[in-house]
C-alpha cells in the first residue's frame, strides 16, 4: 500500500507547469516517465527452514535503512516497477548481522494492475549464515505469505 500511495501522490501532471520543448528533435509524451522515490520502515521476516519457523530478521535502526523504488508508466499508465532492497538486519534469536541486496521487477497488466506479486530476499550473515526466504504479497489484502525458506550453509 505505501508502495503505491507514494507513487500515486507524486504522479499528478495538472501542477506541473508547461514548458515549451517543440524545438526539441525527440519528444517524450508528458505521460510516460519513470519515477524514483525511496521506502523507509520497519522491516521483518522469519526465517523458514524445512517449513519451520526458526528466528526473525528485523532492522534494530531504520535510520539510513531505505528501499529504493523506481516506477516506469507509459501513457500515464503503469508498466512496473522494480523494489530494490539493500538492508543490514539482525537475527532475533542469535545477534547475527546479515546483509541484503536484491532487487525485484513487477509488471503490471494491460489495465495497469496487479494482484499479487512474489519476491525473494538472500540474507548473508556476518557469522556466516545464509538463508532465502520467498514471499507473496497480496495487494488486495495487503498481507504477506511466506510459502518457503532456504537454509543453505545455515547454522540453524
Amino acid at each position: 500500500m505505501f508502495i503505491f500511495a507514494g507513487l500515486l501522490a507524486g504522479c499528478i501532471k495538472d501542477e506541473e507547469l508547461y514548458e515549451d520543448n517543440s524545438s526539441d528533435l525527440q519528444l517524450k509524451s508528458a505521460d510516460s516517465k519513470t519515477i524514483n522515490f525511496e521506502m523507509t520502515g520497519e522491516y521483518y521476516t522469519p526465517v523458514i527452514c524445512d517449513g519451520e519457523t526458526v528466528d526473525f530478521l528485523y532492522v534494530p535502526d531504520v535510520t539510513g535503512q531505505n528501499i529504493h523504488i523506481t516506477a516506469h508508466m507509459i501513457d500515464g499508465q503503469f508498466v512496473w516497477f522494480i523494489v530494490h532492497t539493500k538492508l543490514t538486519i539482525t537475527s532475533e534469536q542469535t545477534g547475527e548481522t546479515f546483509k541484503i541486496n536484491d532487487q525485484t521487477k513487477v509488471f503490471f497488466d494491460e489495465n495497469g494492475e496487479y494482484d499479487t506479486f512474489s519476491m525473494h530476499i538472500h540474507a548473508k550473515g556476518d557469522k556466516g549464515t545464509h538463508v532465502i526466504m520467498f514471499f507473496d504479497f497480496d495487494w488486495a489484502s495487503q498481507t504477506l505469505d511466506f510459502p518457503k525458506g532456504i537454509c543453505p550453509q545455515s547454522n540453524y
